[in-house]
């Protein structure tokens, strides 16, 4: 009875401790800009996979008004598409960086992490090349689905410098 506890502690040691490696700052961080640069090359539908069918999704946006968005997977893959064909149809450059990446562990789901980073993005729109700074504060929570990451939850803040 001891001998089974004790493997099937190590057993689940094991198993935590693997998904330390899967959960790595730097991992998680390329996954974020994967989903974004499809996005920004008019791949949303390739984005929107990796989106789970129970997410919850919402967007506060205050750069031009205020535009709220709350809902599930088709709301997130509509919106997707929507910054898809706005990148892909605009004459602008958008070179951006993620910043203050954090990332927590899920003890009680082990496969579970949840993630937040600033994102600075610096538009340029041509041909008058006007610059525009404009700043996305996200968070996610992500479950690990065999090779890649499932979204569970996924919050977008969008602000003005």
């Amino acid at each position: 009875m001891k001998k089974g506890s004790v493997i099937g502690l190590l057993v689940a040691a094991g198993l935590f401790l693997s998904g330390n490696s899967n959960f790595e700052v730097g991992r998680l961080n390329l996954y974020v800009e994967r989903m974004d640069r499809a996005i920004g090359q008019g791949r949303g539908q390739e984005a929107c996979g990796v989106v789970d069918a129970g997410v919850r999704f919402t967007l506060r946006d205050t750069r031009t008004g205020l535009r709220e968005i709350n809902g599930g997977r088709d709301e997130m893959c509509r919106y997707f598409e929507e910054q898809s064909h706005y990148y892909t149809t605009s004459p602008i450059a958008d070179y951006w960086s993620n910043v203050d990446f954090e990332v927590s562990r899920d003890y009680f789901r082990w496969r579970t992490v949840h993630v937040s980073f600033v994102q600075l993005h610096d538009v340029e729109l041509h041909p008058e090349r006007t610059r525009t700074r404009h700043i996305a504060r996200k968070k996610l929570t992500l479950v690990k689905s065999g090779d890649t990451f499932r979204i569970k939850d996924y919050e977008i803040n969008l602000s003005n410098d």
